[in-house]
């Protein structure tokens, strides 16, 4: 990630995640959102449930990956980014239950975001807080 990211070959820290409407990807990743709306799936339906319009750095703080998310956020990744759930990164470490030091670090990252950038949407389906993306 880090050499991609560098070399300016891969997509944008800021690419969200968006599969072809009717691809095998995108049934797969709404079964298992489905399946964790109706209070199941375990771990994997909640990912599903917060991967759409998740960014790279969403990703980092998923799956616990510090290294990847400073080198995203040295390449212009937006911090306060929202998924289409109204998660922002720091939301999803917390929800994925990382250690309090690596939560820590995604709360400052958004707090540290410049000025007039990444001004979050609303989340799709109106209201937010977060029961939207548990």
């Amino acid at each position: 990630v880090t050499m991609l990211l560098e070399a300016r070959n891969g997509p944008s820290p800021n690419q969200e995640f968006r599969p072809p409407r009717l691809s095998a990807q995108n049934f797969i990743f709404s079964s298992l959102a489905l399946l964790h709306r109706c209070g199941g799936g375990g771990k994997l339906a909640v990912l599903a449930h917060n991967f759409f319009g998740a960014t790279p750095f969403h990703l980092t703080a998923m799956f616990g990956f510090l290294a990847e998310a400073r080198a995203l956020l040295r390449c212009g990744a937006d911090a306060s980014a929202r998924n289409d759930c109204g998660a922002t990164a720091a939301d999803l470490s917390a929800l994925f239950g990382h250690s309090p030091q690596h939560q820590a670090f995604f709360r400052e990252a958004e707090l540290k975001q410049p000025e007039g950038r990444g001004a979050p949407p609303a989340p799709r389906g109106g209201g937010g807080g977060a029961e939207k993306f548990i």
